[in-house]
């Protein structure tokens, strides 16, 4: 296998990886047990003889969806022909080292058996030249010369491992001595493994591999959180202040939050400029517009955010073209529209396509939805932005429901 696309594919996201492979090795055929009591295998859906394995997707949710025993307990919905993707050892993984770091996130440190397998799987193939396991001939083929690689990837996990580890340095030292021999295969000084175990002890990560470091660790955040951002601007319409909240796609709790005012525009005549410097904010960074959006887009980066949320969104983003590959969405498509917001009054006079004639400042728009009469918009980007992401918890809509209020 290449190189290059190896490394490719370890960057990915798991979700990503999975529809990739997919497109590159075809769909499954079949569904991977032949009863929904799953109790007998469907032996149509190996590909042994192409070099590849089957894999569940949702083995990120699951455990063990291969045995039976284990399968039993779990939906049958994830043995479907549409929840499966073939790949190589390699790929195989990859996915495996994904789920570990998905798990990781949810404060699951622990990597998963699969890492462990696979990685004995490889060992025994690169330490024996592919003799201890004949059944898989044409597996071994396929991934024979990517020993390096197989190293990389390996280091790159326990360093992810070593920057992630929840703990104090002395557990991670015991955890990390506990996960090498079991990627070794249990390493003695006669062990045939003994060169994996030097080479992955010895291997020093360069730069390539610590870019590839910090793909892996952001890349599982990608589409679970989205940004809510709000932006103030002086009389010429200079942008001077910026807010922004990342949430949870689910919850719609705040994951982060960040304020950056911009030199030199907030010294300028603005309506809300008095707005700009609240005792209860505490600024991230005041600097120039350059460097502020060098962090902002780091900022996003960083949280894996495909998905940007305004109230009057159209504004926001033109005001902000150095975001423009992000995809934004107006909470006002959803707020103001009868169709999409049950807290509008049946007697409200909307236009012919469901949308409030007036009355859906945000201001009246946080009164209808909460009920709270004694509500007042800040004006500060910070607080604005906190506020329009409760809009969005309040209009009580799951975040692709907001796929109509794309702009």
């Amino acid at each position: 296998m290449e190189s290059k696309e190896l490394f490719y594919e370890y960057r990915m996201s798991y979700k990503d990886l999975t529809e990739y492979l997919i497109k590159k090795y075809g769909e499954a055929k079949y569904d991977y047990y032949i009863d929904s009591s799953c109790t007998k295998k469907n032996h149509n859906v190996s590909r042994i003889c192409d070099g590849l394995f089957c894999h569940h997707i949702d083995e990120d949710k699951g455990m063990n969806l291969g045995e039976p025993k284990w399968a039993q307990k779990q939906p049958f919905e994830w043995q479907k022909k549409n929840r499966l993707v073939y790949c190589n050892l390699l790929e195989h993984l990859l996915l495996h080292i994904k789920i570990s770091i998905m798990k990781s996130k949810q404060k699951q440190v622990k990597p998963l058996p699969g890492v462990f397998l696979l990685s004995n799987h490889l060992n025994d193939i690169y330490m024996s030249n592919g003799e201890i396991q004949k059944w898989g001939v044409k597996c071994n083929e396929l991934v024979e010369d990517n020993y390096s690689d197989y190293i990389r990837i390996i280091c790159i996990f326990l360093a992810y491992i070593e920057e992630n580890f929840v703990g104090n340095q002395e557990k991670l030292l015991e955890y990390i001595n506990m996960i090498l021999p079991d990627i070794c295969g249990g390493i003695t000084a006669s062990s045939p493994y003994a060169q994996v175990h030097a080479d992955i002890c010895e291997y020093v990560l360069n730069e390539e591999d610590k870019d590839v470091l910090e793909e892996i660790s952001y890349a599982e955040l990608y589409d679970s959180r989205f940004a809510v951002i709000d932006v103030e601007t002086t009389f010429s319409g200079e942008t001077m202040s910026i807010g922004v909240v990342i949430s949870n796609k689910d919850t719609f709790e705040i994951v982060d939050a960040r304020y950056y005012v911009i030199e030199p525009a907030c010294d300028h005549r603005a309506m809300y400029r008095r707005k700009l410097y609240l005792p209860e904010v505490s600024i991230y960074l005041k600097s120039s517009r350059e460097k502020v959006i060098e962090d902002l887009q780091h900022y996003l980066h960083k949280n894996g955010i495909k998905r940007i949320f305004a109230y009057n969104g159209g504004f926001d983003r033109n005001c902000l073209p150095e975001l423009s590959e992000y995809a934004w969405h107006d909470i006002v498509l959803i707020a103001a529209y009868i169709q999409y917001n049950s807290k509008i009054p049946k007697d409200v006079e909307c236009y012919g396509t469901g949308r409030m004639k007036s009355g859906y400042r945000v201001e009246e728009m946080m009164f209808m939805l909460s009920g709270n009469d004694s509500y007042h918009e800040s004006h500060n980007a910070y607080f604005d932005a906190i506020d329009e992401l409760e809009i969005m918890r309040l209009l009580g809509k799951k975040i692709d429901a907001y796929s109509v209020a794309l702009l």
